[in-house]
């Protein structure tokens, strides 16, 4: 579990029941690994569904729900809300609001300290079929891009395409999207990263912004990207063997 105190976390499901939510996550994860739900903390989810709810669709009325959270050695009950936002509606990705009512629970004062040093999630990137239609959507409820990113309290949601993807990761071989494909970690030092990647079979690709990543097929299904710092991706040119359908132009749509 990779969590930073009061802000975003990286949490591994397991199907381990016969329920309706746990053959839900199974064929999730016959179809693919990877990312399959990004969660949008709130405070307050009855006002904003109250507000929202009025003027979006596809939000569903929220609901409370109650699970055992690790916890040291042992677990305790983690209780939140969640409204579900709909495939329909929102195609770009499978998309909740949460609001959290243990947060002592899941951010304990005294976090895990990660072998490679990762300090905190910084971003989430979607890949969609239409940037700009999807940017518009989430725009709704996010507030006004910059860019090809969405800033958040704790990071960014970036929404971009196929071609910028291939172009940020060369040699990245992605599913059809929508989906999530990748998950931006700053850490302490790349040095160590690297080094620790090395060391257990894996190898990292630098990217050309000064990054390390790895590929889906050594990181469950997403790519990781480790970062020191903030990173800007720079707009690219779009060369001819990286044109993907429905991209006629070969210009990346969103920066790489």
């Amino acid at each position: 579990m990779l969590h930073h105190p009061g802000g975003s976390y990286l949490e591994l499901v397991e199907a381990t029941e016969e329920t309706a939510h746990a053959r839900a996550i199974a064929e999730r994860a016959e179809r693919r690994e990877g990312i399959h739900f990004v969660g949008l903390a709130t405070d307050d989810l009855t006002r904003l569904h109250r507000v929202l709810g009025e003027e979006l669709p596809g939000l569903a009325a929220p609901r409370s729900l109650v699970r055992e959270w690790p916890f040291g050695d042992a677990t305790l009950p983690a209780s939140f809300r969640l409204t579900q936002l709909d495939g329909r509606s929102w195609p770009d990705a499978d998309l909740a609001l949460v609001e959290h009512h243990s947060r002592g629970v899941i951010w304990p004062d005294v976090l895990p300290a990660h072998p490679n040093g990762a300090r905190r999630l910084t971003g989430v990137t979607l890949v969609v079929r239409d940037p700009q239609a999807s940017r518009g959507r989430l725009a709704r409820l996010l507030g006004r891009p910059h860019g090809a990113h969405f800033r958040l309290a704790q990071g960014r949601l970036s929404v971009i395409d196929l071609v910028s993807a291939v172009r940020r990761f060369p040699g990245l071989r992605l599913a059809e999207p929508p989906f999530p494909a990748a998950l931006a970690v700053e850490v302490a030092s790349l040095r160590r990263v690297e080094a620790l990647l090395l060391r257990n079979g894996v190898t990292p690709r630098h990217s050309a912004n000064g990054t390390l990543w790895v590929a889906p097929a050594d990181a469950g299904g997403a790519v990781l990207e480790f970062m020191t710092g903030r990173v800007e991706h720079r707009a690219v040119q779009v060369t001819q063997r990286h044109r993907i359908a429905g991209s006629p132009d070969g210009q990346a749509t969103a920066p790489a």
